[in-house]
């Protein structure tokens, strides 16, 4: 199968496949440009995506899309950026978050 390239403002289009579609908003002393330890990072971007994403189909649809891709590395906006393992337990994580209108 090849390979399938996103990308949101590309390095080097031959070398990187990247995606963007998420965000962490945080704190001062976690300013590295890489995830280095997702199980405490990724606190930082449940209650944007809980507030952002409104729909779980939509939320269904893109961690489907994603998750049958090739996928080097996930390019938030803002917040670190998710590579190597750390792109499936993402993809992983959201696709078993609860996110909508109907969360209370």
């Amino acid at each position: 199968m090849e390979k399938q390239r996103l990308f949101i403002n590309p390095v080097n289009a031959d070398e990187y496949r990247m995606i963007d579609g998420t965000a962490a908003m945080l704190p001062d002393d976690m300013n590295d440009l890489f995830v280095k330890d997702f199980d405490r990072h990724i606190q930082y971007a449940e209650g944007f995506h809980r507030r952002f994403m409104g729909s779980p189909e939509a939320k269904r649809l893109w961690c489907e899309r994603a998750a049958a891709m090739e996928i080097d590395m996930l390019c938030p906006q803002h917040g670190a950026v998710y590579q190597g393992a750390d792109v499936e337990r993402f993809i992983n994580w959201f696709s078993e978050l609860q996110v909508g209108s109907g969360l209370v």
